[in-house]
């Protein structure tokens, strides 16, 4: 059951990227022509962790990347006050590639992970309860 699961988020994953120039254009502007992000070339993997929708699902998020934070491939968006989640352990965090980002942009407002190659958006995945460990998993295969 497991092997089917990875089979069908990889699946999945590969499909979704095969639409990804018309799809994700806006998403690539919000992204990478934002002076205030400055996200590299070298970046992989955008995690975006928001205060609003599932709030299990961005705190287990929050959690997970703060354990990563040193990766030089991934960069690290958190949108939140500190009133939904608590975020008083990112504020010692000086690397340039973990950035508190406040912004009503709804883009900003999802919980998700995103997969880039050369400043271009490859993937979104949402991240949503039942699926939050293979999501994870998923993750830490694509950046072996």
């Amino acid at each position: 059951m497991k092997k089917t699961l990875i089979h069908f988020l990889i699946f999945s994953a590969i499909f979704i990227g095969c639409n990804k120039q018309e799809k994700y254009v806006t998403e690539n502007s919000k992204l990478f022509n934002n002076k205030e992000l400055n996200i590299s070339s070298e970046i992989k993997t955008i995690f975006i962790v928001s205060e609003k929708g599932c709030h299990g699902c961005s705190k287990y998020l929050y959690n997970y990347i703060l354990t990563k934070t040193s990766e030089k491939s991934s960069y690290f968006i958190v949108n939140a006050t500190g009133m939904g989640l608590d975020i008083t352990k990112s504020k010692d965090i000086k690397t340039k590639n973990f950035k508190i980002y406040r912004t009503s942009d709804e883009f900003f407002n999802n919980t998700q992970i995103i997969l880039v190659n050369n400043k271009t958006i490859d993937t979104i995945i949402k991240i949503n309860a039942p699926e939050i460990l293979n999501q994870i998993a998923f993750i830490e295969n694509y950046k072996k």
